[in-house]
């Protein structure tokens, strides 16, 4: 794992980044040779927060298995809690996560297809995302939800390079639904953006009609044959999700009034 992981690194044009000996504990760790402490103990020891995180950020984008991305986080969370003036401030790592996702977004927004190495990248990125606001993590919650936008208030496009795009951001939204349903529907952020969808004609506000609308998305996009099938599996458990959070909420209100 460690030689994939530096060899994923060397081929990334910003790898004057990465410090090679904590891509090696890295790569230990996901074999599971260290303890996410030992492994926190050893990056912290020998390394900076900002060479550790791009490191992990980069490596996650790389990942597409959602148990070495639950990995990172618990990681991440276990330097967050030794307590070290250097490495515990949340804002770092969530300013280095968002400088990551948008130089992939530079990448990205020129893909061709949906397997384009930049594509599964940004989806890859975006699970990780979602695992790491799973966990309880600050990020921003703004850059989620303009994939989200881009995903759901778009007409699908019979343009190739459009479709490809949309596509992966259908594939990167679905994420947030999988794992995060229920903080999208509680906390969305307090600003909304102030530009105009194909599809959304409501007010430029998060609601509870717009959480419905994209409720219908998800339905519409699960039941339409001519797309891949792993789009409408992940329209399927996004939808899935959603109507989990609703009765997980309505419980909860319930229960408030007793």
């Amino acid at each position: 794992m460690a030689g994939r992981y530096a060899a994923w690194l060397a081929s990334d044009n910003r790898s004057t980044k990465f410090d090679c000996n904590s891509v090696h504990i890295l790569g230990q760790y996901i074999d599971g040779s260290l303890t996410p402490h030992d492994a926190a103990d050893q990056l912290t020891q020998s390394s900076n927060p900002y060479s550790v995180y791009v490191a992990i950020l980069h490596l996650a984008k790389e990942e597409d298995t959602t148990d070495a991305h639950y990995m990172f986080v618990e990681l991440v969370k276990t330097i967050f809690a030794l307590g070290m003036a250097a490495w515990r401030d949340e804002n770092e790592f969530g300013n280095i996560w968002r400088d990551t996702h948008d130089s992939l977004w530079s990448d990205f927004a020129d893909i061709k297809a949906i397997h384009n190495e930049a594509a599964r990248q940004w989806i890859n990125y975006h699970t990780f995302s979602a695992i790491c606001l799973a966990s309880g993590m600050k990020l921003g919650l703004l850059v989620v939800f303009d994939v989200i936008l881009e995903a759901l208030e778009k007409k699908l496009a019979k343009n190739t390079t459009i479709e490809a795009t949309h596509h992966a951001n259908i594939l990167a939204a679905a994420q947030y639904f999988i794992h995060v349903s229920k903080l999208l529907l509680e906390c969305p952020p307090n600003k909304a953006p102030d530009y105009d969808t194909e599809l959304w004609k409501g007010r430029k506000c998060y609601s509870a009609e717009r959480w419905a609308f994209w409720k219908e998305r998800w339905e519409v996009l699960r039941q339409n044959q001519n797309l891949p099938d792993e789009i409408t599996e992940a329209a399927r458990r996004a939808e899935v999700s959603m109507g989990k959070a609703e009765r997980e909420a309505e419980r909860e209100k319930t229960k408030k009034k007793k």
